[in-house]
């Protein structure tokens, strides 16, 4: 997974475009059974998952954003000023 639109490191304020890209798989809705398919999570001013925290799923609130419907892009408005990506 990669962003189209932004650069690794970038600092972005609001309104703010995020395009999705994959490599190698496909975008599906969530629950879609299909190898190689998966959807999309946003986290903002947040870790990433590792290691035992992997086997759980992420929460839904306003720093990890559901994209289960298989879409590959958003724009909207981001909290708070500027954020890094």
């Amino acid at each position: 997974m990669y962003f189209i639109n932004l650069a690794d490191g970038a600092t972005v304020e609001s309104p703010v475009l995020v395009q999705f890209g994959l490599s190698g798989m496909g975008g599906a809705p969530a629950g879609v059974e299909k190898a190689k398919t998966g959807h999309h999570h946003l986290l903002i001013d947040a870790k990433a998952p590792a290691g035992e925290d992997l086997d759980y799923s992420l929460p839904a609130d306003g720093n990890h954003k559901h994209f289960g419907g298989g879409q590959t892009e958003v724009s909207g408005t981001l909290t708070k000023g500027k954020h890094v990506l």
